[in-house]
């Protein structure tokens, strides 16, 4: 039971972590439409990153922050 249990809190986990991921592109979806969005290579890198996180090593305990330029609302997840 213990292992059936942490499997399940493991996938509630990440999929919260993709769902936050999922607002943040779409949260920027129209800047790489805008050709002379401020900071909007950073933005670009971000946005890769984030499409990137859930494949890396350190998905999800560890979130894309972006650069100073770029806040989010990152959630807090007790790991």
């Amino acid at each position: 039971m213990a292992y059936r249990r942490i499997k399940t809190e493991d996938y509630f986990i990440k999929t919260q972590a993709k769902q936050w991921r999922n607002e943040e592109l779409k949260a920027t979806d129209h800047i790489t439409m805008i050709s002379d969005y401020p900071n909007k290579d950073e933005y670009i890198v971000y946005r890769q990153d984030l499409r990137d996180w859930p494949l890396s090593q350190n998905f999800p305990s560890s979130y894309p922050t972006g650069s100073d330029l770029i806040t989010g609302s990152l959630p807090i997840i007790n790991l």
